[in-house]
This record gives structure tokens, C-alpha cells and sequence, in this order.
């Protein structure tokens, strides 16, 4: 009997314990997961991250080029602006006094064959001598290289006044020999034209040979 008592009693303590508690289930822990034996456990292992090795580069040693022999102490000798302009000057006479040479050398020959002329028509001469004169001084016109004898200053003007002078020579025999083949041409009245032809062809002249003189002398 007293232990159907006690029974009894447990029994009524042992509901009472149940309605009492949380009828939900407890929760469940995740369980650990442990490292095998000899490891190091995941949680504990610190991992360093890998950093790339710093290269240092450096830069190339800077050194200065090998000198120039041909620019070698340019400065040490480089003209100054007077120097330039001299040189400059200098060339430019040199130049100049080449193309008067050549001028003098082109135009002397025409400038003495129409002074010989001129002098002859002063003592007088006949219609074939006067035709033999004019026709050497056409062939010296002839030969003149007209292109170097103008390239220098100067030298133009002396040029026009040859070929004016030989101009009034030839025109002074054209007339002269057209006079002779007429039988009523007036021989006063040619002689007029013709010495007047003369006079402005000397006069040419002397100015070319005047001007030609001043440039060989240069």
C-alpha cells in the first residue's frame, strides 16, 4: 500500500513537472566540426595574404653624349653679327667684281672695233673702207654672249650704247650705199644724214667705252 502511495505521488509530481515545461523542442547547436588529429583547427590558422616582392627599378644612369668633333668648341669660335655681315659683303664684291670682268670681257671687243671706227671716219675714208669697218664691228656684236655680258650692274647701260652706236653706223651705210646706187642722189645732202648719223653714234660710244673703263678699273 505505501508503495502504491508513492507511486502515486511521483506519478503526480511527474505531470505537474511536464505541464510545467516548454513543450518545444530544444534547439539544436550546430555541431563543431573538429580538425583531425595532428591539424591545426580552421579557426585558429591565421593566413597571411601574399604580397607581390617590391622591385625597385632603377632609373638609367643619365650620361652625357660624346662631344662633336665638327660642333667641338662652336662657341668658343662662332662669328659674331659683324663678322657675318662682313663675310656676307665680301661675298657680295667678289660676285660683283666677277660679273664686271666678264662684262669688260664681252663688250670690249665691239667698244674698240666702233672706237676705231669713229676715229677713222675722223681723217676720212671711202665707201668701201667705211662698209669694211662697219662689217667687223657687226661681226664682234655677233659673238658677244649677251646673257653674261648683262649680269652684272652696270654693265646693261653700256650694252644698249654700243648697240645704239653700231645701230647709227649701219643705218649711216645703208644710206651712204643707197646714195651711190642712185644717179640723182644729191651728195651734199647726204653727207649731211650721214655725218649726223655719226656724231650720234660717236657719242654712244664714247659714253659705252667711258662706262666699260670704270669697270675694269673697279
Amino acid at each position: 500500500m505505501r508503495i502504491y502511495a508513492l507511486l502515486a505521488v511521483f506519478t503526480a509530481l511527474s505531470i505537474a513537472a511536464c505541464g510545467s515545461a516548454d513543450p518545444s523542442p530544444p534547439a539544436a547547436s550546430a555541431p563543431q566540426a573538429t580538425a583531425p588529429a595532428g591539424t591545426t583547427s580552421a579557426t585558429s590558422v591565421a593566413v597571411a595574404t601574399p604580397t607581390a616582392p617590391v622591385e625597385t627599378i632603377a632609373s638609367p644612369a643619365t650620361t652625357a653624349p660624346d662631344p662633336d668633333p665638327a660642333t667641338e668648341g662652336a662657341s668658343a669660335t662662332s662669328p659674331t653679327d659683324d663678322e657675318i655681315d662682313q663675310a656676307i659683303s665680301d661675298i657680295d664684291a667678289e660676285i660683283t667684281a666677277q660679273a664686271a670682268a666678264t662684262c669688260v670681257t664681252q663688250l670690249s671687243p665691239l667698244a674698240d672695233a666702233l672706237s676705231e671706227l669713229n676715229s677713222r671716219l675722223d681723217i676720212g675714208m671711202n665707201y668701201a673702207q667705211y662698209g669694211e669697218l662697219v662689217a667687223g664691228a657687226k661681226v664682234k656684236y655677233d659673238r658677244i654672249n649677251w646673257t653674261k655680258a648683262l649680269s652684272g650692274p652696270g654693265c646693261a647701260r653700256s650694252g644698249i650704247l654700243l648697240e645704239r652706236g653700231l645701230n647709227k653706223y649701219v643705218s649711216a651705210y645703208r644710206r651712204w650705199n643707197a646714195c651711190i646706187e642712185s644717179p640723182t642722189c644729191d651728195s651734199d645732202g647726204i653727207t649731211t644724214k650721214l655725218q649726223r648719223a655719226w656724231r650720234d653714234a660717236s657719242r654712244a660710244v664714247e659714253q659705252a667705252t667711258t662706262r666699260i673703263d670704270a669697270l675694269r678699273d673697279a
